[in-house]
């Protein structure tokens, strides 16, 4: 049985997945934000193995709309048995198996045979894309407190500041996005923190966005700004606005990639040990209209 969790019962199921942290971070932020806007924004459908929360195991997040398309669902999924999980797979209403495309968003790779073997054995999908990616944190769970944030090096070059963006960044971001997805920004920026520096201009040159699941992503700067180390001050001035609301912050970096590691190690963040997530993509089979473009942005 699938139990779809109604929104006075989230509190109870946040208590309960904390103890799963930090590796299900992304879930459990993902979760909290959408309950702290009334399922504003994200947009979810949550459903456990278990109608008794304390005994559930295996925990899917539907985000409705959360990219633009071809992905109109994306799934964010947690478990502490891998067979239960199967079974929730595989429930009514769980899965929107009519979708062209499905996203599983930034799940334990130790979970993945099952995702795979329920949507493409019985679902008729295809795996395209399989990335795998590392989490940072900058919290002691066990302790329950912050790891200290660095103080930026620098300040900035005369003529520039830092403050929020707005909605009339929104085309400019869409275009600097590196994804093989499109965020929705407008809602990104109308309901988390950002940061951005500019210019004497007021051109946006360098930014920061607070992501739905808790990472300091879309980090973007200008090539010609690049020498002023301008994300590290801005990944520390948000993180620390993020801290003084109690909240901590993560870092979501592909395997592989050296650069952003040493950017967010400046930031005080570590790695999550002996840990490792993927961004796994489905496609039905016999269809391959975004197969090449998902490839060629990844």
């Amino acid at each position: 049985m699938a139990y779809k969790v109604t929104a006075h019962r989230i509190p109870e199921l946040l208590k309960h997945i904390t103890r799963w942290r930090p590796e299900c971070n992304p879930l459990y932020f993902m979760i909290k934000n959408s309950h702290r806007t009334n399922n504003t924004w994200p947009r979810l459908n949550v459903y456990t193995d278990n109608k008794h929360i304390k005994d559930c195991t295996s925990v899917i997040c539907k985000a409705n709309q959360f990219y633009k398309p071809p992905y109109n669902t994306t799934y964010f999924v947690y478990s502490t048995d891998g067979t239960r999980l199967s079974t929730l797979l595989k429930q009514d209403g769980v899965i929107d198996r009519g979708e062209e495309n499905l996203n599983f968003e930034l799940v334990p790779t130790s979970l993945v045979d099952h995702i795979t073997k329920v949507t493409c054995q019985q679902m008729n999908y295809e795996p395209i894309a399989d990335i795998k990616i590392n989490l940072y944190v900058n919290e002691d769970i066990e302790r329950g407190t912050f790891l200290k944030l660095s103080k930026p090096p620098k300040s900035l070059p005369d003529g520039f500041t830092i403050s929020p963006l707005s909605d009339k960044h929104v085309e400019l971001l869409e275009r600097q996005n590196k994804l093989p997805f499109t965020p929705n920004f407008g809602q990104t920026l109308k309901f988390f923190k950002h940061l951005a520096v500019f210019d004497g201009n007021q051109k946006p040159v360098a930014w920061v966005i607070q992501k739905e699941y808790g990472d300091l992503g879309y980090a973007y700067t200008d090539p010609d700004f690049r020498r002023f180390d301008f994300f590290t001050i801005l990944a520390t001035s948000l993180g620390m606005e993020i801290m003084q609301m109690d909240e901590p912050t993560i870092g979501i970096i592909n395997v592989g990639l050296s650069a952003p590691v040493i950017a967010i190690s400046k930031i005080g963040m570590i790695q999550v040990k002996d840990f490792e997530m993927t961004r796994l993509c489905l496609q039905k089979k016999g269809s391959h209209s975004h197969q090449a473009h998902l490839k060629s942005n990844i």
